[in-house]
């Protein structure tokens, strides 16, 4: 799992640029501008499918794909490291299976978003929400561990 980010300036009233880490204030100004951009693009857009398969997200902790990887290190609230450990792999075996894989193989280009993970608070399960070419999925996944 990784966090890295790579950022892109394409824009009419710059030349095309791409950077990682901002490292001068024009790379910073542009990096806190795509920031704002793509989190109220995400908002909406999960929101549309929180209203689509009327979702309380009031009983869930939420968690965008693209902040995964803060679970190798830190368990998810209520949970041991070791349950979180099996609860990340089982939620990447999902992905794969129904998110990756039916990308990798389209025959033409997917539109996506980034998916949202729900954790339920009571720790019984957790929901994948996405939209892949129009179609809204949800993936549910029970916990279970052993004693």
């Amino acid at each position: 799992m990784s966090s890295a980010h790579l950022y892109v300036i394409d824009s009419p009233a710059a030349k095309l640029d791409s950077f990682k880490t901002p490292s001068t204030t024009y790379e910073k100004e542009w990096k806190t501008l795509l920031d704002r951009a793509s989190m109220q693009q995400l908002t909406y857009h999960w929101n549309t499918l929180y209203e689509y398969f009327d979702i309380n997200k009031e009983t869930y902790t939420t968690v965008p794909l693209t902040d995964l990887d803060k679970f190798a290190t830190q368990p998810i609230a209520g949970l041991t490291q070791a349950q979180t450990d099996k609860v990340m792999g089982q939620l990447w075996e999902g992905l794969y299976k129904n998110y990756l894989l039916p990308i990798v193989n389209a025959e033409k280009a997917v539109n996506s978003y980034v998916p949202i993970i729900l954790f339920d608070k009571k720790n019984k399960h957790l929901l994948v929400l996405f939209e892949m070419n129009g179609k809204k999925e949800k993936l549910i996944q029970q916990y279970s561990f052993s004693e």
